[in-house]
């Protein structure tokens, strides 16, 4: 069987992805069941030491896409087009433009 699954990242952490394999998670629509990967999980969703936090997530990762939870196919991109004449237009990693840039955009005479 196979299936499609679109996701994009409410926050930009891994954790926002690695939720998707965990055991039990509501997310988690394909029921991929991984106890080593939900132990890591756990440990990284509770430290403060954010090197190990990646790593954890890394490995997690990396057992998810061993293991066939999922395969990456495809990974979008945001294309932005302005004129040079606007200023201080923004946006963050997600490619979302935060209402708090807004006030900052200028529009240059042209």
């Amino acid at each position: 069987q196979f299936y499609m699954l679109g996701w994009i990242a409410d926050y930009p952490d891994p954790q926002d992805w690695i939720d998707l394999v965990e055991t039990g998670n509501p997310n988690n629509t394909m029921n991929f069941s991984n106890p080593a990967g939900d132990t890591l999980t756990q440990q990284a969703d509770s430290s403060l030491n954010a090197n190990q936090r990646n790593s954890d997530y890394a490995q997690v990762e990396e057992q998810a896409v061993q293991q066939v939870a999922w395969i990456p196919f495809a990974q979008g991109k945001n294309i932005f087009v302005y004129q040079k004449y606007v200023q201080n237009f923004g946006f963050d990693a997600q490619g979302l433009i935060p209402d708090i840039s807004w006030p900052s955009v200028q529009i240059l005479a042209h």
